[in-house]
């Protein structure tokens, strides 16, 4: 189990949260505007799928389609 406080770090800009501090922010890309915050962070569940799973003999197998990108290969 986890601490049931930790520091974590919040951008004064745009309100990004993340556990370690940066100098610039990642989202906002503000420069020393991420500030130390103490708060209770909960556990993160993972998202339920909202496809249900089919047998591999339903999935459709056709290759994809290639878009030109312009770039040589």
């Amino acid at each position: 189990m986890g601490k049931a406080s930790q520091v974590s770090y919040e951008c004064q800009a745009c309100g990004w949260v993340g556990l370690k501090w940066v100098g610039r922010c990642s989202q906002c890309g503000g420069w020393d505007t991420v500030e130390p915050v103490n708060r209770r962070l909960s556990p993160v569940a993972p998202a339920a799928s909202l496809v249900k799973a089919q047998d591999i003999d339903q999935v459709n197998a056709t290759p994809g389609v290639a878009w030109p990108t312009g770039m040589a290969s």
